[in-house]
């Protein structure tokens, strides 16, 4: 240590140790403080499309069909575009959305949901919107929310803090203390030339 000392300025070295250790830590904890702020509005927005599908009407019952291809199929479910504008407005309205995703509807939708309740947001559906769906539809972004609710909270994060916490602490006593020792060092040197 005294070859170190006698080479470097103790202030220079713990700016090198402020910079490359502290800078760092304080660097992954504004990284991870962005990360939960964003899983904290996806889970919001999952719980807000879930509200929305709970307000939207079931298609009326299609009348059968009396021959094969009688049917209409190139009419879109009157459920499909509010539950589509519904998914636009909630799930890909937050502020990251298009940084991180970047995907259509159909393609979010379905990585979130699986492709079969995904194609009831198509615009190309003629699936008729039944209470069947709509419960199935409620559920699945009510599952998104918690399982980003649980991303957000819970021991994960309270371990990060702790060891964030502990390690602050830690290098700021080193700190602290090495700058005593110096200004001491200092102090008596110069009192025992006087």
């Amino acid at each position: 240590m005294a070859e170190l000392e006698s080479h470097y300025d103790p202030r220079q070295l713990l700016s090198i140790l402020r910079h490359h250790v502290l800078g760092p830590v304080l660097t992954a904890e504004s990284l991870t403080e962005r990360v939960r702020t964003e899983v904290a509005n996806e889970r919001d927005a999952f719980e807000a499309f879930a509200d929305r599908i709970a307000t939207i009407t079931v298609d009326s019952p299609r009348p059968p069909a009396l021959m094969a291809g009688s049917v209409d199929t190139s009419v879109e479910s009157s459920a499909a575009a509010l539950l589509r504008d519904g998914f636009e407005a909630t799930v890909m309205a937050v502020p990251h959305y298009d940084d991180v995703y970047g995907e259509s509807v159909e393609e979010h939708a379905s990585a979130e949901f699986g492709p079969d309740l995904a194609s009831l947001l198509s615009s190309k559906t003629s699936t008729t919107f039944t209470q069947s769906h709509k419960k199935l539809l409620v559920a699945a972004p009510k599952q998104r929310a918690r399982d980003r609710d649980g991303s957000v909270t819970g021991s994960t994060r309270n371990c990060t803090r702790s060891v964030r916490d502990d390690a602050i602490s830690r290098l700021s006593s080193t700190t602290s203390t090495r700058v005593s020792f110096q200004s001491g060092t200092a102090n008596s040197s110069r009192r025992s030339d006087a």
